[in-house]
């Protein structure tokens, strides 16, 4: 069986949440709060996801983007990426 080529994990391995944290939040002072009503959802559903808890769908990434003035692409991407590097680590676990 050919061996398929390892997926760099590097900074997907970090939650969307993170990064909305880091790159978002703190540097723009917006609570989770301030960005759960800007996106028209309940504070939870923010929290969850900068806690690492709940993943990034199509809508929330739509919410997100107009609320942060991004792409909606940009939030979807980061959690494509960390679940491509979640994957690669379990299919590694099973492999060893």
């Amino acid at each position: 069986m050919k061996k398929s080529p390892e997926i760099p994990l590097g900074p997907a391995a970090n939650t969307p949440g993170d990064i909305l944290r880091e790159e978002f939040l703190v540097p723009l002072a917006i609570s989770l709060r301030e960005l759960a009503r800007r996106m028209g959802c309940g504070p939870m559903r923010v929290s969850e996801i900068v806690r690492g808890k709940r993943s990034i769908t199509a809508e929330t990434s739509i919410l997100m983007g107009r609320a942060l003035d991004v792409s909606p692409a940009f939030f979807l991407g980061l959690q494509m990426d960390h679940d491509l590097a979640k994957a690669s680590i379990a299919l590694q676990k099973r492999a060893a």
